[in-house]
This record gives C-alpha cells, sequence and structure tokens, in this order.
C-alpha cells in the first residue's frame, strides 16, 4: 500500500504524444556532429555535418540515482539520413550488462541496431 508521504512526494507529469515533450522538463539535444561517429559513410556525413541538423532529442524524466533504479525519459528521433543510413542515436551500454531496456514507438517507423560488444557482430529488431 501506497502512504500518504509516498503519494505527496508523488511528482504528476504531461506529454504530448504528439510532439514528444514532457512539459516542465528541458530536452538534451543531439546534433549531426555529436553522433557522427555512428555512421559508416564519412563522405556524405562530411557533407551533412556543415548544416549540423538536430538528429535526436531526449528528455531525462528523472536520473536514477543509485543501483537497480529504473531511469525513464522520452526520446525524438527526426527524419533523416546520412548518406542511406537513417538517422539514429549513438547508442549506450548499462553499466549492469543484464539490465532490461523497454522502448515503445509512438508514431513513425524505425527499429532497434543490437549490438553484441564481444563479437561486435550487430543485429536489427
Amino acid at each position: 500500500m501506497i502512504s500518504a508521504t509516498e503519494l505527496d512526494r508523488a511528482e504528476t507529469l504531461r506529454f504530448d504524444p504528439l510532439t514528444g515533450i514532457i512539459a516542465g522538463r528541458a530536452p538534451t539535444s543531439r546534433y549531426l556532429v555529436d553522433v557522427g561517429a555512428v555512421f559508416a559513410d564519412r563522405q556524405a556525413y562530411t557533407q551533412l555535418v556543415v548544416k549540423n541538423p538536430l538528429v535526436y532529442e531526449v528528455t531525462q524524466v528523472e536520473e536514477h540515482n543509485g543501483d537497480g533504479q529504473v531511469h525513464y525519459g522520452l526520446g525524438i528521433i527526426y527524419p533523416g539520413k546520412v548518406g542511406s543510413e537513417y538517422f539514429m542515436t549513438k547508442g549506450h551500454l548499462h553499466e549492469w550488462r543484464p539490465a532490461a531496456e523497454v522502448y515503445i514507438g509512438l508514431r513513425g517507423r524505425g527499429m532497434m541496431l543490437l549490438e553484441d560488444e564481444r563479437t561486435g557482430e550487430c543485429r536489427a529488431v
């Protein structure tokens, strides 16, 4: 059962699924120059980085503050390509490798690329 004190500390969040905005939260913006290393076509990257388009934004609801804590937020990947590759995030590794992660697409189409850090092999899901 949730105590009254816990309810008082609970935070109400409002987000617009059409715009991806979480009210009262500032997103972290990643531009092409920030994620360029993930794209294979270096020539296409060099041509496009001059314009430095916004590739994606992530709005964190709350920083996790310890082992086992859940981190959650909202990300938007904008439409665009570098050569024949669609825009993508820079990716990340979990400190605790078996950690679970959930992504829910609200609009559009996309895929996840998962890399086995031991072999370097990638697969699309």
